[in-house]
């Protein structure tokens, strides 16, 4: 019976001295899961403010489609943008332990979310306006999104040098075999931008029913690469920043991701979770 005390003992001991050793490591060698929150980005590039700018409209926008009032909303409300945005700076101004990666990623669509293909049918009149840099039409309901959104033609010519180029090829074509083709380049696919950042789901509907216009959606991109995904719990921005690798084009093989939870005092590094990252990502 004693020398079953003695083994307890030894065990009750030996706890003892594993807790203490892991206080102490602790102590003198912390893993840091959080951070003082700073929303400062006076220490940011222009090009990079702007970057993170995007990546905030973007999580705004899904946010107000999941809302029943805002996403009938054209204009994306500056106090959902800056919320986002400044949570995004803070991560960025962090220093939680092994996550400077995060700092390089980016929503990977997040470059074109003021953009717009537009796709017009080339009999329209006002068209070769359009190609002369002149934005008036004469349609009063396009004139009127033109001038709120501040609409800009965005680096067009080469649609319509293509589409022009096309169409004389054709002409040959046709002349040439004396047959009888169908024309087949009936409508020009421009791009423009907004000034400011819109809903990208409602901002299309605005172009229903103007003549010459078949059809407007948000230009997006093709294939995968580094997302952001955030939502709004409890008044913290939770924030999920992911990277991928491998064959991306056509959607990552491997993905890696931080999850952060942003507060008005503290960034705190939630959870880290997916496929090992490779060698040379790790920092």
């Amino acid at each position: 019976m004693q020398l079953n005390l003695i083994k307890l003992d030894d065990k009750i001991r030996f706890i003892i001295i594993f807790i203490s050793l892991g206080i102490l490591f602790s102590f003198f060698f912390p893993f840091q899961l959080s951070s003082s929150t700073n929303s400062d980005d006076s220490n940011l590039s222009d090009s990079l403010k702007k970057q993170y700018l995007d990546d905030a409209a973007r999580l705004a926008i899904i946010q107000m489609n999941q809302d029943s009032i805002l996403k009938t909303e054209i204009f994306v409300p500056d106090s959902l943008l800056y919320k986002y945005y400044e949570a995004l700076i803070a991560v960025y101004n962090s220093d939680i332990k092994n996550t400077e990666i995060v700092k390089t990623i980016h929503e990977a669509c997040s470059s074109e979310i003021k953009e717009f293909s537009l796709t017009i049918d080339s009999s329209a009149s006002w068209v070769e306006d359009w190609r002369n840099g002149n934005k008036i039409t004469g349609i009063n309901k396009l004139d009127d999104l033109i001038t709120t959104y501040n609409i800009k033609l965005h680096d067009n010519q080469i649609f319509f040098d293509y589409y022009e180029s096309l169409k004389k090829r054709l002409d040959d074509l046709k002349a040439t075999h004396n047959t009888d083709i169908n024309n087949i380049v009936d409508s020009y696919q421009l791009v423009i931008k907004t000034e400011d950042y819109v809903n990208y789901e409602i901002f299309p509907t605005l172009f229903h029913g103007i003549d010459k216009i078949r059809n407007v959606e948000p230009c997006r991109m093709i294939g995968d690469g580094d997302r952001i995904s955030g939502s709004i719990n409890n008044g913290s921005i939770i924030l999920t920043y992911r990277t991928g690798w491998g064959d991306c084009p056509a959607g990552c093989l491997n993905r890696h991701y931080w999850k952060f939870s942003v507060n008005q005092n503290e960034v705190r590094l939630i959870r880290e979770y997916g496929a090992s990252l490779p060698i040379n990502n790790k920092t």
